[in-house]
């Protein structure tokens, strides 16, 4: 006796058409060859054993007109968050320091590195409602999860039953590597700033959190090489990895040193800066950092609050006030304040309290999912604790809860697929759109929190 096939639930259905009509296609032809389904999960375990992963799913694909629409929500909302010190605080330097707690001469010095807005990287973490894309935050800083998606797309590439299908389908997959935006972008970069010469040797430092084995240092000169190689430039270079720089390099004037070679580019995977020598070497123009000292300001989730109060600035394009009103959900930052909710006058905390089920509370500065409350799966008395403590530490925000398409995607293994609650995580280097990636829970668990930390799955996303 055979079963049938998952039937599709037509919102379902309707959400996997809008990726693609090809996206809608796969779901079918996945539900009505489960054997064939079956080979497209479990990608983890063909992964690299450095590389811990939960359990990957099925691959999206997506077409010419759901990319344009990622790229420009990730691309905008990012430009818009590095617009925020000019624009909402007209340059103000000490207006800015006293808000994300910056000593202001070293905000200033921060803000006088060349092109400082052009060395940055970001994952953005959307949630594709019936509304369009809306930006839960954004995580500009170098300790991004994600990054490895572009080896899960080499290895659906060369499966048989995705390659079968787009045969059939007459359609080209590709994945597009965050990693490989990232060394094209600091090439440009370096080149620009004339660090470099064309055809010449781009060193990378990147500083991370815990001692690197000689096996991790030999897999990250391999790949940088790799990624050299793959950009087409003809620039070489060496990557290091360290955990902390001042006993690693050594500093000549404006220039930057690894032993006899120089350092062009130092990455710092962490949201704690970097030394001062560092920056020194940032202003001279002799070294250029990612992120680095600003990391602070650009990855704290109270940005995304300054841009939903202050849509109206008449300091705003039309175009940028359009990107505010089409990505960003309604964000206040948490205080006991008067503010405006769906065109109403409301007043805080009284407002938090009654609306448990509308809003999701984040500390401003976090990663991994910690300090994130979604009211509708916490008890009254409970998301009432969280409130107080939000007023009374300060640096909080609410946000509203905004309701993901249901896309269908197996579990685990062997299960049947079900209704997802999905997040896009989308790559931004400077304002260089990186492709992404997805985690997902079944709608209604995991307390409303998607994150790989906290159990969530992972898929790849595919371009056709």
């Amino acid at each position: 006796m055979t079963t049938s096939p998952p039937q599709i639930p037509p919102d379902t259905r309707a959400a996997h058409h809008h990726l693609s009509p090809a996206a809608e296609r796969l779901l079918e032809h996945l539900l009505d060859h489960p054997d064939q389904g079956a080979q497209l999960v479990g990608f983890e375990k063909g992964l690299p054993p450095w590389m811990t992963h939960s359990y990957i799913t099925w691959p999206t694909l997506v077409d010419a007109r759901r990319v344009a629409e990622m790229e420009r929500a990730m691309v905008g909302v990012c430009n818009l968050v590095k617009a925020i010190p000019t624009v909402i605080f007209s340059g103000d330097l000490r207006a800015i320091s006293a808000f994300y707690g910056y000593d202001p001469i070293l905000l200033a010095a921060s803000f006088a590195v060349r092109n400082h807005t052009n060395s940055t990287v970001a994952r953005g973490d959307f949630i594709d409602t019936a509304d369009g894309l809306k930006c839960c935050e954004v995580n500009m800083a170098a300790n991004l999860g994600g990054w490895e998606h572009g080896f899960w797309s080499e290895h659906y590439l060369r499966n048989p039953v995705l390659m079968d299908f787009c045969a059939r389908e007459g359609i080209t997959p590709g994945g597009r590597d965050v990693l490989i935006t990232l060394c094209e972008h600091m090439i440009d970069d370096a080149l620009d700033c004339g660090l470099i010469q064309e055809g010449g040797e781009l060193n990378v430092m990147m500083v991370v959190d815990m001692p690197p084995t000689e096996d991790a240092r030999r897999q990250a000169a391999e790949g940088y090489a790799e990624l050299l190689r793959r950009t087409g430039r003809g620039v070489t270079g060496q990557l290091w990895l360290a955990v902390a720089e001042k006993e690693e390099l050594t500093f000549r004037g404006g220039d930057v040193y690894m032993g006899e070679q120089r350092v062009h580019v130092f990455y710092g995977h962490t949201v704690k800066g970097f030394s001062m020598q560092v920056l020194r070497a940032q202003l001279t123009g002799g070294i250029r950092a990612y992120n680095g000292w600003l990391t602070r300001m650009w990855h704290d989730k109270r940005n995304l609050a300054l841009l939903s109060e202050n849509e109206g600035l008449e300091a705003w394009t039309d175009e940028e006030r359009q990107l505010i009103r089409d990505h960003i959900p309604w964000t206040r930052v948490i205080s006991p304040r008067t503010t405006t909710w769906r065109g109403a006058e409301v007043q805080f905390p009284g407002f938090l309290l009654d609306h448990r089920d509308d809003l999701v509370l984040k500390r401003g500065i976090g990663a991994g999912g910690k300090e994130v409350h979604v009211g509708r799966y916490l008890a009254q008395d409970a998301w009432e604790a969280r409130v107080r403590e939000a007023v009374q530490e300060g640096g909080w925000i609410v946000q509203e809860r905004v309701e993901s398409r249901p896309f269908f995607y197996p579990s685990q293994p062997g299960a049947d697929p079900v209704p997802n609650t999905v997040i896009w995580g989308l790559f931004c280097t400077a304002s260089r759109y990186g492709g992404g990636f997805l985690r997902m829970l079944p709608q209604g668990t995991g307390e409303g929190v998607v994150n790989s930390n906290r159990n969530a799955y992972e898929g790849a996303i595919l371009e056709i």
